[in-house]
């Protein structure tokens, strides 16, 4: 992708592209702009490999993927993956395994926000539950148990330990009680 600050360099750059393309491939009839591109691209029709590897004896028809392939043999991978560390001889192949990398993070953000959607879809759930819950109120001497049903959303639970053990839980209701149904029990 190229940018352009000026509309005239754009311009000169699409006018690139529209140029004919003089010079034809008498195998397939593919058009090339440029002589030297059309020579390389007939060494594909040619089945002769003239570049061979003087290591492994492999042969190429260009000169410059004999030159990237023997770097396979210096058995030092350049490229280097920022990402996971992972080593590779020829950027190209680092490129492509980038892209597992955007792939890898897409997926697991997606199953991130499949996540949270489903907690809050829990916690929808639970807040709009009502709970029961049984308070002892003192009246006097005597304790009277009642039962309220409040949305749990409006509950605020603390536990204190007493010096004998027991364990005492106080409920802190909304100071606006409506919606609450008291049941004497």
């Amino acid at each position: 992708h190229m940018a352009y600050p000026e509309k005239e360099l754009l311009e000169q750059h699409l006018i690139g592209h529209k140029i004919e393309r003089r010079f034809i491939c008498d195998i397939c009839g593919a058009g090339l702009k440029r002589k030297e591109h059309l020579e390389r691209h007939k060494l594909g029709h040619n089945p002769e490999r003239p570049y061979v590897c003087s290591v492994c004896m492999k042969g190429f028809k260009r000169k410059e993927h004999l030159n990237l392939h023997f770097v396979i043999h210096s058995g030092e991978k350049t490229e280097i993956c920022e990402e996971c560390g992972k080593g590779f001889y020829r950027k190209d192949h680092l490129r492509k395994h980038s892209r597992s990398h955007v792939a890898r993070r897409a997926k697991e953000q997606q199953q991130q926000q499949q996540h949270q959607q489903q907690q809050q879809q829990q916690q929808n759930l639970i807040s709009n539950k009502e709970t029961t819950v049984t308070i002892q109120v003192p009246s006097s001497q005597l304790q009277i148990p009642l039962q309220i049903q409040v949305p749990q959303h409006h509950i605020q639970m603390s536990t204190n330990t007493e010096e004998e053990g027991a364990q005492v839980s106080t409920v802190v209701l909304p100071a606006a009680s409506e919606g609450l149904t008291i049941i004497p029990h």
